[in-house]
């Protein structure tokens, strides 16, 4: 249609005319490629988390917490371990840890499913467990999972100070219940996390 109105007004047009159509053509092909691409790596990438998640959950094909769970640790350090923990827990909680000047009303499942967003701004949190504690406790619980980062922390810290040894080892015992109660749940990688933290404090 383009190519005959401009002929209509100037037949010399037409060659110009064509040359720019296929040129139009060959650029929307060209992006077509490319999104088709993108498209492509993206599912790769989507089936590629969904089948981690599923290796995660179903191990071998069956529940997570009827494959790995805490029974080898127990194996390995007999029936007494739990009680040790305990005991080891008491302390460093004793030793490391101080009661706030005054509690505050923190979140109880902080983690970024819980949080609601509508056009980019957060519009609400969901949570099941607020409770009053020490204001750290929600600063460590907020980091296991998601959503806060640095970005969080920069901003808090101008408005409340962070004591030092937080980030160094406060947070790690703080998140050691939350660990433990997903170790119970679910088994899996919260059990090497658990490790890895009494391996950080020498038990």
């Amino acid at each position: 249609m383009l190519e005959h109105a401009a002929t209509e007004i100037d037949p010399t047009l037409a060659r110009p005319t064509q040359a720019a159509r296929q040129q139009a053509l060959g650029g929307t092909q060209d992006i077509e490629k490319k999104l088709v691409q993108h498209l492509k790596r993206r599912q790769e990438t989507e089936l590629a988390q969904l089948a981690r998640a599923r290796t995660a959950i179903v191990p071998n094909g069956k529940p997570q917490e009827r494959v790995l769970t805490v029974a080898p640790f127990l194996a390995r350090y007999g029936p007494g371990l739990l009680p040790d923990l305990m005991d080891a827990f008491r302390a460093w909680y004793r030793d490391a840890l101080e009661a706030p000047s005054q509690p505050a009303l923190i979140h109880g499942d902080c983690w970024s499913g819980n949080v609601l967003v509508k056009t980019g701004r957060i519009a609400g949190f969901i949570d099941p467990a607020i409770h009053w504690a020490h204001p750290e406790i929600e600063l460590a619980f907020g980091t296991l999972f998601g959503p806060l980062g640095e970005a969080f922390f920069a901003r808090y810290r101008d408005m409340a100070p962070l004591a030092p040894g937080f980030f160094e080892a406060r947070r790690d015992l703080y998140n050691l219940y939350p660990l433990l109660v997903h170790v119970q749940l679910f088994g899996g990688g919260y059990v090497n996390s658990v490790a890895q933290t009494l391996e950080k404090f020498g038990v």
